[in-house]
């Protein structure tokens, strides 16, 4: 009998850049959503809602970039606040009934200084490093990114490269994948995470989700069995 490969997709995207430590520049977060092959059916039924009530919201094709949807900026600046909030929602709940694992590689700009490619590049070693043994039960392991940082690639191929055999990169876009767009919302949690720690949320932030106790109780709680 013939044995079947196990493979594991790992999307991966970040909140961030690479400029210095601001009050509006904290931290890079890169999040890696890493879904089993063995889980396609249950997962496609998700997406198949995802996407249907994405279409009844904005018809079209149409993908959710949350940092922006909770900006209001690109393509979002004519957007109701209600319907932001009504496409984060979905894409919320996507994450929340999907089966996936996940983590987040967070980079710290004040504890980094001006050392940031230094330090985010370690920052992604060792997180691709703690996935090692989880990585080595799989055949094939397929890393997913949109190459939007050449930078992150490198750091990417680099890591990955180290620590684990079997591995391909491959580009893809967020509008290919709604599982690029769940790793885009973990990467933005790690953000908002990071403000009711240390910094405080803004005032935009506040609009769209709510206090700081709602937050908690009503997204970042029920994400929690989802990391590694």
């Amino acid at each position: 009998m013939e044995k079947t490969t196990k493979q594991l997709d790992i999307y991966i995207d970040e909140s961030g850049n690479f400029d210095s430590y601001s009050k509006h520049n904290l931290i890079y977060s890169v999040a890696f959503v890493m879904v089993d092959l063995t889980d396609k059916e249950m997962n496609d039924k998700q997406v198949a809602i995802f996407e249907s009530k994405l279409s009844n919201i904005v018809g079209g094709d149409h993908f959710v970039h949350v940092g922006n949807l909770v900006r209001g900026e690109k393509p979002y600046e004519e957007t109701l606040l209600k319907e932001r909030q009504d496409l984060f929602y979905i894409l919320f709940l996507l994450a929340k009934y999907s089966k996936f694992k996940v983590t987040c590689s967070i980079a710290e700009k004040k504890e980094i200084n001006n050392e940031i490619y230094e330090g985010i590049t370690d920052s992604v070693i060792a997180t691709v490093k703690g996935l090692g043994n989880y990585l080595s039960k799989y055949d094939r392991v397929i890393v997913h990114y949109d190459n939007g940082q050449d930078f992150l690639k490198g750091a990417l191929l680099t890591a990955f490269r180290m620590f684990s055999k079997n591995v391909v990169i491959v580009k893809t876009l967020q509008q290919e994948n709604v599982y690029m767009q769940v790793a885009d919302l973990f990467s933005y949690f790690e953000l908002i995470k990071y403000k009711i720690q240390k910094a405080g949320l803004s005032k935009y932030e506040i609009k769209f989700f709510g206090e700081i106790r709602k937050i908690k109780k009503d997204y970042l709680k029920q994400l929690e069995e989802k990391y590694i």
